[in-house]
């Protein structure tokens, strides 16, 4: 006999990509939150370019035993870009599982989605058929009251815009939106659009690589969305300081 109840999957066709860059102060935030996700991704892949510090020790030490929340670990040189890392990462999933998912989860080591994260973004890509590329609102990582990036766009200069001109509580966002592109922290990609538009531009390693990443998927008509449900908090330690850009001085 059964209950009639909705099965809840364990796991979902997605392959998530950790790139970490001498993050050991929130990685382990960021483990514990993919952890707890539900579903969980069916693959992630862990990409450490060059860390200096605990960085190294803290993934071999998710990657192993029966708790382990990593698949494997890329270990790449210290000026490697975010677009380059993933692409690496991609590139070996695809050599390990064949088919490693439907979609890409592109995650930051200072970045820890609340549980429902995924599954949020999951569903709005359900709801919006042609939605290609979908992002969380990122929160504060020490107030979650407040949201500090939602969709993305540029001024007329073509500087970054976050549409936060002002604080905001998170109560305030509530609909999905369409936007030129959201931010890499946290976003989901359909796998076929990212290889279709050649994914995140090598050339640009560090923080415009969202937009144009989104820019391009607009151009060749795919829908961006900021999903406000899907919520995740976001340090921000390569935006606000808090760490060096290795790979901007490398280029």
């Amino acid at each position: 006999m059964t209950s009639g109840a909705t099965p809840r999957l364990r796991t979902a066709p997605v392959l998530a990509v950790l790139v970490c860059h001498d993050g050991d102060r929130w990685l382990g935030t960021a483990l514990s939150a993919l952890r707890r996700q539900q579903p969980r991704p069916r693959h992630v892949i862990a990409v450490d370019t060059g860390s200096v510090d605990g960085t190294a020790k803290v993934l071999q030490d998710a990657s192993t035993g029966p708790d382990r929340v990593i698949d494997g670990v890329l270990t790449l040189p210290r000026g490697t870009g975010f677009g380059a890392a993933v692409h690496a990462a991609v590139e070996h999933a695809v050599s390990r599982w064949g088919d490693p998912g439907a979609w890409l989860w592109l995650l930051h080591d200072d970045c820890a989605p609340e549980p429902d994260c995924l599954s949020a973004l999951l569903t709005a890509a359900d709801v919006s058929p042609s939605a290609a590329v979908l992002g969380p609102l990122s929160l504060d990582w020490a107030d979650p009251r407040l949201v500090v990036e939602a969709g993305l766009s540029t001024d007329a200069s073509g500087h970054r815009q976050t549409g936060m001109g002002r604080v905001e509580l998170a109560g305030s966002f509530e609909q999905s939106t369409e936007a030129l592109a959201v931010p890499s922290a946290g976003s989901l990609i359909r796998r076929a659009v990212w290889e279709s538009l050649g994914g995140y531009d090598r050339s640009m390693p560090l923080l415009r690589d969202d937009i144009d990443f989104g820019w391009r998927a607009n151009l060749a008509g795919h829908l961006v969305l900021s999903v406000p449900v899907a919520r995740m908090r976001h340090a921000r330690a390569a935006g606000r300081g808090a760490r060096r850009l290795d790979a901007a001085a490398a280029r």
